[in-house]
C-alpha cells in the first residue's frame, strides 16, 4: 500500500499502466484521481481499461528528455504547472511555494525573453514584483530574494541581481520543446 506518495508516470518506467487497484491502495485515492485526471487532460497519460496509460505528450517528453527520469520530471513538472497553474492551486492547495515562483519568475521571464541572463537591480526586480503580484512589503521581498540565493536561484554580483547559466539553459530547453510540441497556430 502506499502511504502518502503520488504517483508520477516517470516513476512507473517498468509498467505500461496505472492500474486502479493502485489507485485504491493508496491512502488518498480521490487526490489520485484528480491528479491523473489533470494528467489526462494535458495528455500525459490517458485512460484506458481498468486505469491509465501514458499519454502521447508523455511519450514525446520523455523521448525529449532522453529517458533521463530527472528531465523527464522537470519537463512534465514544468508543463503542468505552465498550463494548469490555477488548477494546482484550487485543487491541490499548493500555495506555499507562490511567493518563490513569483520572485523567481519576475527575473527569469525576462531572461528567458532575451534568451541570455541579463543583470537587474533589487529595485527593478521589487517594483516587476509590485507591478505583476500587487503589493508586498519590501522586508518580505527582500526575504524572499534572499532564500532564493541561498538556494542557488539566484545570484548578485556587484550589487545586481543575476540568474544562473545551469536553469536558465534547461528553461530554454524546454521552452524549445514546448514550441515543439505545441507549434503556435496560424
Amino acid at each position: 500500500m502506499c502511504r502518502g506518495r503520488l504517483y508520477l508516470p516517470s516513476e512507473l518506467a517498468g509498467e505500461t499502466r496505472i492500474k486502479e487497484d493502485q489507485i485504491d491502495e493508496h491512502d488518498r485515492p480521490e487526490r489520485i484521481r484528480q491528479y491523473l485526471k489533470l494528467l489526462e487532460e494535458l495528455s500525459i497519460v490517458k485512460k484506458v481499461e481498468n486505469g491509465y496509460a501514458y499519454g502521447d505528450l508523455f511519450t514525446a517528453l520523455s523521448e525529449r528528455a532522453r529517458n533521463d527520469p530527472r528531465m523527464l520530471r522537470i519537463a512534465i513538472l514544468s508543463h503542468v504547472i505552465k498550463e494548469r497553474y490555477s488548477t494546482l492551486r484550487y485543487v491541490f492547495g499548493i500555495t506555499q511555494l507562490e511567493p518563490f515562483l513569483h520572485v523567481d519568475s519576475c527575473y527569469y521571464w525576462h531572461a528567458l525573453d532575451a534568451e541570455k541572463l541579463i543583470h537587474t537591480t533589487h529595485s527593478t526586480l521589487y517594483h516587476r514584483y509590485q507591478s505583476y503580484y500587487g503589493w508586498s512589503s519590501s522586508w518580505s521581498f527582500q526575504s524572499i530574494l534572499s532564500d532564493l540565493m541561498e538556494q542557488g536561484a539566484l545570484t548578485e554580483e556587484s550589487g545586481y541581481v543575476n540568474g544562473t547559466q545551469t536553469q536558465l539553459d534547461t528553461m530554454l530547453k524546454l521552452k524549445q520543446t514546448t514550441l515543439e510540441l505545441n507549434p503556435p497556430i496560424g
